[in-house]
């Protein structure tokens, strides 16, 4: 991968990138919003997924499709969602709570933004299936939609549009992702913008 906005990303910790691989985070230790029977009712899912910015980018067709292959979980407060190294999934939407995205840089814990309700995040196993190079953790108590990328990834083939809708999405949260860290760079090192 030469250098480009997704590099960046990976560098930073916002997408795929280097470290050591692991089996696939299935998402075992979460606990389902329904009291862990894994049955939550999809219109439950479906409203949880039309709250905040990633409903926005993406048309009610397009989230109608995206409900079956997704499940809405419930996590406490410091709840690791996925960590550095790590291969994921899944892909999630933050219905509720705030969650902290941070790096390990030679054993010490850096975050690098704070994403909140209606933010996707994870969005690696989308785009190619390598090692994290960031950690997500819950800030508080927080709701999560998890959504399974090899069946979103089914979806994709059998329609395009669903799949230009998502990518779409997908590049403005990296554009808006990349803004912030951005931000917060400036602000950390009292540059001017």
């Amino acid at each position: 991968m030469g250098p480009n906005g997704i590099e960046f990303a990976a560098q930073i910790g916002l997408g795929p990138g280097g470290g050591h691989a692991m089996a696939p985070h299935t998402g075992s230790d979460r606990g389902c919003a329904d009291g862990g029977n894994g049955q939550v009712a999809k219109e439950d899912v479906r409203k949880a997924l039309d709250k905040g910015w990633f409903a926005e980018q993406l048309g009610d067709r397009s989230l109608d499709q995206i409900t079956p292959v997704s499940r809405l979980v419930e996590l406490p407060p410091d709840h690791p969602i996925f960590r550095q190294g790590e291969l994921i999934s899944t892909v999630y939407v933050i219905v509720e709570g705030m969650v902290s995205i941070e790096i390990d840089l030679a054993g010490v814990r850096r975050q690098v933004v704070t994403l909140g309700e209606g933010e996707l995040l994870g969005w690696s196993p989308v785009l190619q299936q390598r090692p994290l190079t960031a950690s997500a953790r819950t800030l508080g108590p927080a709701r999560v939609v998890e959504i399974d990328v090899e069946r979103l990834l089914q979806l994709f083939h059998s329609d395009k549009r669903l799949r230009y809708e998502f990518f779409r999405a997908m590049a403005r949260a990296l554009a808006k992702r990349l803004e912030a860290t951005y931000l917060q760079l400036v602000d950390i090192y009292g540059l001017a913008p």
